[in-house]
């Protein structure tokens, strides 16, 4: 009886998922790659699957039924979104600095871009200016100093808030409380996120701790939009300060509203910010872009 041919395996980790790719060596079978991971990750799965789809035939394994647990980290290669702080990461994984690879996370750049506003239907005035921020709703994202910020500014502003998370029923209390209340729009869960943010003037992402570089950033620059941040993780490898938008200190309610108002003072400013943002993105964070370098490192690993 003819044995069958072993295909020829590698291990990569991207996003928090193993990735197990299996090249069987012949046109009749495409390359495979395997994603392994538990509920925890099962937020990576859709976006990875999303990207190799092109390339590969791409099956997700849940952890319980595949032997996950016997895989071991260091036995290959492996990839992270975070380009900052390597250093640390391959302290935490235990691997040897060559084994580890910086990739970007990719966006599909021609999903986010300037498109038709929604703001009547989201109750916005069209003359408004409206900034927005599309983040869970948790503590560490900064929407308390947002709210802090926001509330100082005198004229014909509007905030937008788009996602959901824990922090959701202390936010819409505060919003209750807040004398600007009508002017700001909580509005969940979107699934129309580029129509979103093309409802905004200014995105602002005041975050202060647990970061990398944030998709919503990320979106936001493809979607011409200026960006309001914090040198938080590696914010400042995407948002470069005074050219694709303007970095303030975290916790710093009077900087951000400070940034605010000059983004608004400053049409011009604003308008180069999101041209140049809208080229940052495509120069960095590209689905294809992402997708070369991964398969480089799919094809190198011996």
């Amino acid at each position: 009886m003819a044995l069958k041919k072993q295909p020829e395996s590698k291990f990569v980790q991207v996003l928090g998922l193993k990735l197990h790719y299996l090249d069987w060596g012949t046109e009749n079978k495409p390359p495979m790659v395997l994603l392994h991971g538990g509920l925890q990750t099962a937020h990576s799965w859709d976006f990875v699957a999303f990207a190799l789809r092109n390339r590969y035939h791409v099956r997700a394994l849940d952890q319980r039924g595949h032997g996950d647990s016997d895989w071991a980290p260091d036995q290959d290669y492996s990839l992270e979104a975070q380009m900052k702080d390597m250093e640390k990461f391959i302290d935490t994984l235990g691997m040897e600095e060559k084994h580890v690879v910086s990739v970007p996370t990719g966006i599909d750049l021609s999903r986010f871009r300037k498109t038709a506003a929604i703001r009547g239907a989201l109750g916005i005035p069209a003359t408004a200016f409206v900034f927005g921020i599309v983040a869970t709703l948790r503590s560490w994202k900064g929407h308390e100093y947002l709210l802090d910020a926001f509330s100082t500014l005198q004229g014909d502003f509007h905030l937008l808030i788009a996602g959901d998370g824990p922090q959701r029923p202390v936010l819409e209390k505060r919003i209750a409380a807040e004398e600007k209340r009508s002017k700001i729009h909580l509005v969940g869960q979107r699934e129309d996120i580029p129509e979103i943010m093309s409802s905004m003037d200014c995105f602002v992402l005041p975050s202060y701790a647990n970061e990398g570089v944030p998709q919503a950033i990320m979106q936001a620059m493809a979607a011409e939009l200026p960006v309001i941040s914090t040198r938080v993780g590696a914010i400042d490898e995407a948002v470069i300060d005074g050219e694709t938008g303007v970095l303030v200190p975290p916790r710093d309610p009077q900087a951000l509203a400070a940034a605010m108002l000059e983004m608004y003072r400053l049409p011009e400013m604003r308008v180069e910010m999101g041209r140049k943002a809208r080229l940052v993105a495509e120069q960095k964070f590209s689905l294809e872009k992402m997708l070369d370098a991964m398969e480089q490192v799919f094809l190198s690993v011996q």
